[in-house]
């Protein structure tokens, strides 16, 4: 599915019409509830013919570029954004929390955000000297070091072992997609696009009474959602622990409590 590319182009006409300046356009790379990618390529064909700015909420699907191929091409065009918003602490395995924003024109960012009082003025020596100051790029003054663990991180595992987990948790969602396709007593709620399989029982068992049951007998952690106004288990497979068996372990302990078997 994704964003409506008709329906994008519709909204910006009927503000400019309205003599409303449209600020930006924000794409989405992986939708919390499906694991959705919007047409990236296509939007931003659309941004620059318009002059817009491209934005793309990439939380967790910016990670799906160290996957193997093809699911390193789920977020084809992401380099044409303007901005990007990520986390280190879903796919990466960083420990919470650690996010990140990435903008293309490193001038306007800064120019963006630095505004220094009297107390925090430049020197050419001192403690106050040098560059950057990072708080002339975000609107904190204050701040851990977050980069720290993103660096430890990168260091220790190396991007092809963190692009080897991802496309791991890609294959584990397809998985269980296909498990529950082959059950008779589950039934997919949208089809599995990245890392994440929502699925309901086909005779309507309580998906929210499910969770907390296979939570409780420390069997198996399901999270739930809503998908077309209907409730559902959710499923999304972000650590590099997770194996295939774990997978069917998970999709057999919903059908012994729905299916009784």
């Amino acid at each position: 599915a994704g964003m409506d590319l008709a329906a994008l182009e519709a909204a910006v006409a009927r503000d400019i019409a309205a003599g409303v300046r449209p600020l930006a356009v924000v794409a989405t790379a992986g939708s919390v509830n499906t694991g959705v990618f919007d047409p990236i390529d296509k939007i931003a064909d659309f941004c620059a013919a318009q002059g817009l700015w491209l934005h793309v909420d990439a939380a967790f699907g910016f990670w799906t570029l160290l996957a193997d191929a093809p699911m390193c091409d789920l977020a084809k065009g992401i380099g044409r954004a303007q901005s990007i918003a990520l986390d280190f602490h879903k796919w990466m395995a960083v420990p919470y929390d650690c996010g990140a924003c990435l903008i293309s024109d490193k001038t306007l960012h800064r120019a963006t955000f630095a505004n220094r009082p009297e107390y925090l003025a430049s020197a050419n020596k001192g403690l106050a000297g040098g560059a950057p100051w990072f708080t002339d790029y975000g609107i904190e003054l204050s701040r851990g070091f977050r980069a720290l663990k993103v660096w430890a991180t990168v260091m220790a595992t190396g991007t092809r072992a963190l692009g080897a987990a991802v496309s791991d948790n890609i294959a584990q969602a397809k998985l269980m997609g296909d498990l529950v396709d082959a059950s008779p007593h589950l039934t997919l709620a949208h089809p599995v696009v990245s890392n994440l399989c929502c699925f309901y029982a086909v005779r309507d068992d309580d998906p929210v009474e499910i969770a907390a049951q296979l939570q409780i007998e420390g069997r198996v952690v399901f999270s739930t959602t809503l998908i077309d106004g209907r409730q559902c288990l959710r499923a999304a497979m972000v650590n590099h622990r997770t194996t295939s068996q774990d997978i069917r372990a998970a999709v057999k302990a919903v059908e012994t409590l729905v299916g009784g078997q």
